[in-house]
């Protein structure tokens, strides 16, 4: 398999082409296909790594009502790991927020309207943490 660039000597007004065996045929998009909007959907609107959050947040909150399985095997998950996720989650959900806050200050009033959503999700998602492990937190932390 050989590589080639074709780039005329004389002609400063060309650029470089690379020419891939394996790809005689295929054709760029045209520029008009390309779409730089908005995107449109919900969770394409928040981010794919909102929406992982968000999973994980959601599958941490029943969690706490497994606390008093005994830590062999499986339960050890919802017994050490989840609290502590809970919190890197909280500390993280608060940090998102406060970006989306100094990204939307920054932005023109069409993409206003996508950070608002977003800091809206993540105080929705920190409220059910607080709700739900608040009062695990509060009786650990009150153990003599």
């Amino acid at each position: 398999m050989s590589l080639s660039i074709e780039q005329g000597l004389h002609d400063t007004n060309r650029t470089p082409t690379l020419r891939l065996p394996f790809a005689q045929g295929l054709t760029a998009l045209p520029e008009e296909t390309i779409s730089n909007s908005t995107p449109t959907g919900f969770f394409a609107r928040i981010g794919t790594i909102r929406v992982l959050i968000a999973a994980m947040v959601i599958a941490v909150l029943p969690m706490v009502w497994l606390q008093d399985l005994e830590p062999v095997g499986w339960a050890v998950i919802p017994v050490y790991v989840a609290p502590g996720l809970t919190t890197f989650m909280v500390w993280g959900l608060l940090f998102d927020i406060l970006m989306a806050s100094v990204f939307r200050s920054a932005q023109p009033a069409s993409e206003c309207a996508r950070y608002t959503t977003i800091i809206r999700l993540d105080g929705a998602l920190i409220l059910a943490l607080l709700i739900c492990w608040g009062p695990f937190f509060v009786a650990l932390l009150s153990r003599p």
